[in-house]
Protein backbone atom coordinates (compact mmCIF):
# COMPACT_ATOMS: atom_id res chain seq x y z
CA UNK A 1 0.00 0.00 0.00
CA UNK A 2 1.26 3.03 -1.33
CA UNK A 3 1.35 6.86 0.71
CA UNK A 4 -1.88 7.94 -0.96
CA UNK A 5 -3.74 4.48 -0.32
CA UNK A 6 -2.68 4.95 3.80
CA UNK A 7 -4.08 8.94 3.27
CA UNK A 8 -7.21 7.72 1.55
CA UNK A 9 -7.48 4.73 4.40
CA UNK A 10 -7.00 7.66 7.62
CA UNK A 11 -9.94 9.89 5.67
CA UNK A 12 -12.22 6.98 5.81
CA UNK A 13 -11.38 6.44 9.24
CA UNK A 14 -11.98 9.37 10.50
CA UNK A 15 -14.95 9.69 8.60
CA UNK A 16 -16.47 6.83 10.43
CA UNK A 17 -15.02 7.79 14.36
CA UNK A 18 -16.94 10.81 13.48
CA UNK A 19 -19.79 9.65 12.56
CA UNK A 20 -19.53 7.13 16.12
CA UNK A 21 -18.50 10.12 18.15
CA UNK A 22 -20.90 12.66 17.45
CA UNK A 23 -24.21 13.84 18.90
CA UNK A 24 -27.80 12.09 17.89
CA UNK A 25 -30.92 13.84 19.15
CA UNK A 26 -34.29 11.62 19.04
CA UNK A 27 -37.38 11.80 20.59
CA UNK A 28 -38.69 8.52 21.65
CA UNK A 29 -41.96 7.41 22.64
CA UNK A 30 -43.30 7.81 26.27
CA UNK A 31 -40.53 10.18 26.78
CA UNK A 32 -41.38 13.74 26.75
CA UNK A 33 -38.43 15.51 26.64
CA UNK A 34 -35.59 15.06 23.71
CA UNK A 35 -33.04 12.21 24.19
CA UNK A 36 -29.47 13.12 23.12
CA UNK A 37 -26.48 9.98 22.43
CA UNK A 38 -23.20 10.45 22.38
CA UNK A 39 -20.48 8.03 22.01
CA UNK A 40 -17.75 7.84 25.13
CA UNK A 41 -14.53 5.72 24.61
CA UNK A 42 -14.40 5.58 27.69
CA UNK A 43 -17.54 4.37 29.13
CA UNK A 44 -17.93 1.11 30.42
CA UNK A 45 -21.59 0.75 29.94
CA UNK A 46 -24.69 2.63 28.69
CA UNK A 47 -24.98 5.51 31.11
CA UNK A 48 -28.44 7.60 30.90
CA UNK A 49 -28.26 11.04 33.34
CA UNK A 50 -32.03 12.78 33.55
CA UNK A 51 -32.50 16.33 33.65
CA UNK A 52 -35.36 18.13 34.22
CA UNK A 53 -35.13 19.19 29.94
CA UNK A 54 -33.60 16.41 28.69
CA UNK A 55 -31.86 12.83 29.03
CA UNK A 56 -28.19 12.15 27.87
CA UNK A 57 -27.33 9.08 26.85
CA UNK A 58 -22.72 7.72 26.83
CA UNK A 59 -22.75 5.07 24.42
CA UNK A 60 -20.10 2.74 24.62
CA UNK A 61 -17.85 2.39 21.26
CA UNK A 62 -19.35 -1.59 21.38
CA UNK A 63 -22.70 -0.80 22.08
CA UNK A 64 -25.29 0.02 18.95
CA UNK A 65 -27.40 3.30 19.14
CA UNK A 66 -30.27 0.55 18.38
CA UNK A 67 -29.21 -1.03 21.69
CA UNK A 68 -28.83 2.35 24.10
CA UNK A 69 -32.10 3.09 22.06
CA UNK A 70 -34.27 0.10 23.45
CA UNK A 71 -32.05 0.19 27.16
CA UNK A 72 -33.66 3.95 27.21
CA UNK A 73 -37.24 2.84 25.92
CA UNK A 74 -37.21 0.22 28.82
CA UNK A 75 -36.84 2.70 31.57
CA UNK A 76 -39.23 5.41 30.29
CA UNK A 77 -40.96 4.59 33.46
CA UNK A 78 -38.29 5.91 35.65
CA UNK A 79 -36.96 8.52 33.64
CA UNK A 80 -40.59 10.03 33.59
CA UNK A 81 -40.37 9.89 37.45
CA UNK A 82 -37.08 11.35 37.75
CA UNK A 83 -37.73 14.21 35.23
CA UNK A 84 -41.32 14.90 37.70
CA UNK A 85 -39.42 14.80 40.66
CA UNK A 86 -36.47 17.15 38.91
CA UNK A 87 -39.16 19.50 37.58
CA UNK A 88 -40.70 19.58 41.18
CA UNK A 89 -37.64 20.30 42.61
CA UNK A 90 -37.08 23.12 40.42
CA UNK A 91 -33.25 21.91 39.12
CA UNK A 92 -31.18 24.19 37.24
CA UNK A 93 -32.79 26.90 37.96
CA UNK A 94 -30.62 29.75 37.51
CA UNK A 95 -30.81 30.53 41.25
CA UNK A 96 -28.98 27.18 41.64
CA UNK A 97 -26.27 28.32 38.98
CA UNK A 98 -25.50 30.88 40.83
CA UNK A 99 -25.37 29.44 44.34
CA UNK A 100 -22.97 26.92 42.92
CA UNK A 101 -20.76 29.14 41.35
CA UNK A 102 -20.63 31.44 44.22
CA UNK A 103 -19.19 28.16 46.07
CA UNK A 104 -17.03 26.91 43.96
CA UNK A 105 -14.02 28.54 44.55
CA UNK A 106 -14.30 27.38 48.27
CA UNK A 107 -15.61 23.69 47.47
CA UNK A 108 -12.37 23.68 44.69
CA UNK A 109 -10.14 24.52 47.44
CA UNK A 110 -11.29 21.77 50.00
CA UNK A 111 -11.29 19.46 46.93
CA UNK A 112 -7.95 19.96 46.51
CA UNK A 113 -6.41 19.99 49.78
CA UNK A 114 -8.20 16.91 50.68
CA UNK A 115 -6.80 15.32 47.35
CA UNK A 116 -3.34 16.12 48.73
CA UNK A 117 -3.60 14.87 51.75
CA UNK A 118 -4.95 11.50 50.92
CA UNK A 119 -1.86 11.43 48.00
CA UNK A 120 0.66 12.07 50.76
CA UNK A 121 -1.05 9.65 53.47
CA UNK A 122 -0.42 6.87 51.16
CA UNK A 123 2.75 7.69 49.18
CA UNK A 124 0.90 8.21 45.97
CA UNK A 125 2.75 10.20 43.47
CA UNK A 126 0.70 12.03 40.33
CA UNK A 127 1.87 14.87 37.76
CA UNK A 128 -0.69 17.28 38.13
CA UNK A 129 -4.64 17.48 39.45
CA UNK A 130 -7.10 19.74 38.06
CA UNK A 131 -10.87 20.28 38.63
CA UNK A 132 -13.35 20.39 36.55
CA UNK A 133 -17.24 20.69 35.70
CA UNK A 134 -17.24 17.25 33.99
CA UNK A 135 -20.92 16.31 32.79
CA UNK A 136 -20.21 12.13 33.14
CA UNK A 137 -17.42 11.11 35.35
CA UNK A 138 -16.27 11.85 38.62
CA UNK A 139 -12.61 11.61 37.74
CA UNK A 140 -10.11 10.36 35.48
CA UNK A 141 -6.14 9.78 35.54
CA UNK A 142 -4.30 9.51 32.11
CA UNK A 143 -1.07 7.48 31.21
CA UNK A 144 1.17 10.49 32.78
CA UNK A 145 -0.41 10.62 35.97
CA UNK A 146 -2.58 13.88 35.25
CA UNK A 147 -5.60 13.19 37.56
CA UNK A 148 -8.80 15.14 37.24
CA UNK A 149 -11.51 15.25 39.56
CA UNK A 150 -15.69 16.61 39.31
CA UNK A 151 -16.57 19.85 41.32
CA UNK A 152 -19.43 17.67 41.92
CA UNK A 153 -17.37 15.64 44.23
CA UNK A 154 -17.97 18.55 46.83
CA UNK A 155 -22.08 17.64 47.18
CA UNK A 156 -21.02 13.59 48.06
CA UNK A 157 -20.43 12.36 51.42
CA UNK A 158 -17.65 12.44 52.68
CA UNK A 159 -16.58 8.36 51.97
CA UNK A 160 -17.81 8.49 48.61
CA UNK A 161 -15.68 11.52 47.90
CA UNK A 162 -12.86 10.19 49.27
CA UNK A 163 -13.33 6.96 47.53
CA UNK A 164 -13.27 8.66 44.12
CA UNK A 165 -10.42 10.91 44.92
CA UNK A 166 -8.41 7.42 45.76
CA UNK A 167 -9.59 5.39 42.71
CA UNK A 168 -8.03 8.24 40.44
CA UNK A 169 -5.28 7.82 42.97
CA UNK A 170 -4.89 3.96 42.60
CA UNK A 171 -4.84 4.46 38.60
CA UNK A 172 -1.13 5.72 38.76
CA UNK A 173 -0.19 2.44 39.50
CA UNK A 174 -2.77 0.21 37.80
CA UNK A 175 -3.85 2.65 34.79
CA UNK A 176 -6.75 -0.48 34.36
CA UNK A 177 -9.51 -2.42 36.37
CA UNK A 178 -7.76 -5.50 37.11
CA UNK A 179 -8.18 -7.59 39.65
CA UNK A 180 -4.75 -6.44 40.85
CA UNK A 181 -6.19 -2.72 40.71
CA UNK A 182 -9.51 -3.22 43.09
CA UNK A 183 -6.99 -5.76 45.39
CA UNK A 184 -4.94 -2.11 45.39
CA UNK A 185 -7.83 0.06 46.34
CA UNK A 186 -9.14 -2.14 48.92
CA UNK A 187 -6.45 -1.43 50.89
CA UNK A 188 -7.14 2.48 51.46
CA UNK A 189 -11.18 1.99 52.06
CA UNK A 190 -12.94 0.40 55.39
CA UNK A 191 -15.70 -0.92 52.84
CA UNK A 192 -15.01 -3.51 49.45
CA UNK A 193 -14.16 -1.00 47.30
CA UNK A 194 -16.67 -2.79 44.40
CA UNK A 195 -19.31 -2.24 46.68
CA UNK A 196 -17.98 1.65 47.06
CA UNK A 197 -18.65 1.66 43.24
CA UNK A 198 -21.89 0.34 43.25
CA UNK A 199 -23.20 2.64 45.66
CA UNK A 200 -21.68 5.52 43.67
CA UNK A 201 -24.04 4.81 40.61
CA UNK A 202 -26.89 5.84 42.94
CA UNK A 203 -25.72 9.92 42.71
CA UNK A 204 -26.46 11.78 39.70
CA UNK A 205 -24.18 13.86 38.98
CA UNK A 206 -24.65 17.44 39.27
CA UNK A 207 -23.54 20.59 36.28
CA UNK A 208 -22.81 23.40 38.30
CA UNK A 209 -22.86 25.94 35.29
Amino acid sequence: MNIFQYFILLVFLLKIYYELMKLKTEHLPGIPVPVFFRRNRRARRIVVTTEHNCVKVSVPLWNSYSQARDFVVSIATKINSNIKELTAKGVDTQRDVNMRLARMPVEAKKLADRFVYLAKKYGFKYKKLTIRNQRTMWGSCSSSGNISINIALAELPGDLRDYVILHELVHTKHPNHSKRFWKELDKYTLISSKITDRKLRDYRITQWW
